[in-house]
């Protein structure tokens, strides 16, 4: 019987063919990739201004979060109060090496943070319960103003800024520099913007008046939980604890002078002997040091009515809705009331159902309801125009010399678009500059590239500049 020889030649030609398509096809993605990061849509970004100037010292910022502490007493909205504690299993070091101590702790932190916890509920039940209230309630008693000197402070932080990729919408930490995008490799779509809430921190020396002026946990039942998760097993002997970290958080609004929480965290460093009972004495006695977090939160919320939208486009003849969030005791006992400053351009029925008249033009939408004897409002601008839909250039790429001028034109579509107002943009300025009517100039030798906005919709196009 003949062994049929393996034929090379017949494998190199699908290989071949296969190897084709791949490249062909992995072209066709890349130069889709290419031309999607240079034409498209782009977000134009506009941070919305705050109601407080940034604060720039520890004083202005201690000032700062009284003022928001201030208004919550005044306002009283619903407050909410908890108590945390946690084992920093991580944290848990003996004098042994290899200790059975460390082992037994590792796995019984989160059950003693439980028995700290609870200790603190069953001790502090009247005060827990006064400090959860309804709206409208007197929080005076026990939401009170952060008691701190700057020089307290060891360090803050006020988080709100964050880096922005239009592109591919990833979120980054801030940009010193912009290139482009680390995650999408998009050219000029990066942006520093900034958050609607402030995020601080504040950490405050250990050793100071702060931690029993304010609403520090400080361990009262510590040693007592230990006790009693050890019981049966081993002894915890000579415990002593040190305060080393005091933090203090709040979550408020940049926008709006409302608080949403406030919390002031203890960390404390734990040290005690253990020594295990007649039954387990073949596990080695030790002496265990680890940290311990503690925190007292006071969470705020405020009665609202919020839209699904506070700006919308549609077309003339055009129909969509809004949705009103209420935040209250029992939103589904109270109903928005609806109204439009210009029913002709823009109506609005019972339900937040919107629709546009035939003729271009703006109107207002008002969404109302009344709780608690307070009228709360939030509106939606709601446009009737033919929006843009993309807009194009006469030249992807131009050549120029030093000192040569260059009219880009440009078409926003469709013809009939309401607004087809642009701007113009270059990316190195000192290659070439283009002005508002697209008038690119050639400054000196490099490449560049120049961009059109569109004011409706961010379209966007760009033409690459050579200066020769």
């Amino acid at each position: 019987m003949d062994e049929k020889k393996f034929d090379i030649k017949k494998l190199l030609y699908p290989a071949l063919i296969v190897l084709l398509v791949i490249m062909f096809v992995g072209g066709v993605i890349i130069g889709a990739v290419t031309i999607l990061a240079n034409e498209g849509s782009r977000e134009r970004y506009t941070a919305a201004e705050s109601v407080s100037p940034y604060p720039e010292t520890g004083e202005e910022l201690i000032a700062l979060v009284n003022d928001y502490i201030e208004n919550a007493v005044s306002s009283k909205p619903l407050t909410a109060m908890e108590y945390g504690c946690s084992l920093d299993s991580d944290s848990f070091i003996c004098e042994s090496e290899n200790s059975s101590v460390k082992t037994v702790f590792e796995k019984s932190a989160d059950s003693i943070s439980s028995l700290i916890k609870d200790k603190y509920y069953t001790s502090h039940e009247s005060e827990i319960n006064a400090a959860n209230t309804e709206y409208f309630d007197d929080i005076s008693s026990f939401v009170k103003a952060i008691n701190l000197d700057a020089s307290d402070i060891t360090e803050y932080k006020i988080d709100y800024e964050y880096g922005w990729c239009s592109a591919c919408e990833t979120e980054f930490e801030i940009f010193e520099e912009f290139g482009n995008c680390p995650n999408c490799n998009s050219e000029g779509t990066l942006s520093n913007r900034m958050r609607d809430n402030y995020s601080v921190t504040i950490n405050i020396k250990p050793d100071s008046s702060a931690l029993s002026s304010n609403s520090f946990a400080c361990g009262e039942f510590s040693q007592e939980a230990y006790d009693e998760a050890a019981e049966g097993f081993c002894k915890v002997e000579d415990y002593s604890g040190e305060i080393k970290e005091l933090i203090i958080y709040a979550e408020m609004s940049r926008l709006k002078n409302e608080i949403y929480s406030i919390e002031f965290k203890t960390v404390s460093n734990e040290i005690c002997d253990v020594a295990f009972d007649e039954n387990y004495s073949y596990l080695a006695n030790d002496k265990l040091s680890f940290d311990k977090n503690e925190w007292i939160k006071f969470s705020f919320t405020y009665p609202s009515l919020s839209l699904s939208a506070n700006e919308m486009v549609l077309e003339p003849k055009g129909t969509d809705n809004l949705v009103a969030t209420l935040t209250c005791d029992d939103p589904a006992s109270y109903k928005a009331s609806w109204s439009s400053d210009n029913p002709d351009m823009v109506s609005v029925d019972d339900e937040g159902y919107l629709k546009a008249g035939k003729e271009t033009g703006e109107a207002t939408i008002t969404a109302t309801f009344e709780f608690g004897g307070n009228t709360y409002t939030d509106t939606c601008l709601v446009k009737v125009a033919v929006s843009a839909e993309k807009v194009d250039l006469n030249k992807g790429k131009l050549k120029l010399s030093v000192g040569d001028t260059y009219t880009l034109e440009a078409e926003v579509s469709p013809s009939d678009t309401t607004d087809k107002s642009v701007d113009w943009f270059s990316e190195d300025e000192s290659i070439a500059k283009v002005d508002e009517n697209g008038v690119v100039t050639a400054v000196s030798k490099g490449t560049t590239t120049v961009y059109i906005l569109t004011t409706d919709g961010d379209f966007y196009s760009s033409c690459e500049v050579e200066v020769k």
